[in-house]
């Protein structure tokens, strides 16, 4: 048990700015006293759930009879945070939260020229050029009827010679 414990605290954690931080700190102080509460869930994970007015968390968390302490200090530090950020704290997580993603994103993902041109773009390219479109589109077509006209000649030299032949005798 002593292990998950301290998976949780080296866990992964967004960054959400020194005010904000400030707050869940406070909040987190005061969840972890509560060793029923800190121990079935990440305080972090709750502070801020707490702070976000999330009902589906709030009333799962209602089984454990939250004290009268933590509520006071959830509602001082929501209501700071709501005087601070006039768009709204739900917004202001959200951004963060989208920062971080769109920051990953930019680490891991390869949007190279080269991994995005594949072969059949190349092509495309060239085969739809406005200039060399038109004579390209002709010669396929003259190169299609060549293959055809020149395949197909000796079998109808066959059945001409069938049909004037042994037919027609």
């Amino acid at each position: 048990m002593a292990e998950q414990t301290t998976i949780r605290s080296n866990a992964f954690s967004i960054h959400y700015g020194i005010v904000v931080e400030e707050e869940l700190e406070k909040i987190i102080k005061k969840i972890e006293n509560d060793k029923v509460l800190s121990a079935e869930y990440n305080s972090r994970w709750m502070a801020i759930k707490f702070i976000e007015k999330d009902e589906n968390v709030i009333e799962k968390l209602s089984r454990f009879d939250l004290s009268e302490e933590i509520m006071r200090v959830v509602e001082s530090a929501t209501q700071r945070l709501e005087k601070r950020y006039s768009d709204g704290i739900d917004t202001l997580f959200a951004d963060k939260r989208y920062g971080w993603i769109n920051g990953l994103v930019k680490e891991v993902v390869d949007t190279s020229e080269v991994s995005r041109i594949s072969i059949s773009d190349k092509i495309d390219q060239i085969v739809t050029n406005r200039v060399l479109g038109i004579p390209i589109f002709l010669a396929l077509m003259w190169v299609v009827f060549k293959i055809t006209t020149d395949v197909a000649g000796p079998f109808l030299d066959w059945v001409d010679s069938m049909i004037s032949g042994p037919l027609t005798n």
